[in-house]
């Protein structure tokens, strides 16, 4: 069985592994997205040094797993981005 991708072109058709595949990938890049900016407002409430890992997870509503793993490096490379430190 084949099915399409939404957004994609109508009548492209994908087989089903590219499509749960696609939507792996929406659902990590929102993830994604919700740690980031939560992390942003975590570390302007509460600055660096304050900041708890739980904090981050809690705000952004992503599991703590989740945010350990995948948005480390991520969160410390936009914190450098936008305080210069």
């Amino acid at each position: 069985m084949r099915t399409t991708i939404p957004g994609k072109e109508m009548g492209t058709i994908v087989s089903p592994r590219k499509a749960q595949q696609s939507l792996k990938d929406r659902k990590r890049e929102l993830y994604r997205e919700a740690v980031l900016d939560a992390a942003e407002r975590v570390f302007g409430e509460e600055g660096y040094e304050a900041t708890k890992v739980q904090r981050i997870a809690a705000e952004s509503g992503v599991s703590l797993t989740w945010s350990l793993r995948r948005m480390w490096w991520p969160v410390s490379v936009r914190l450098v981005k936008i305080t210069g430190i």
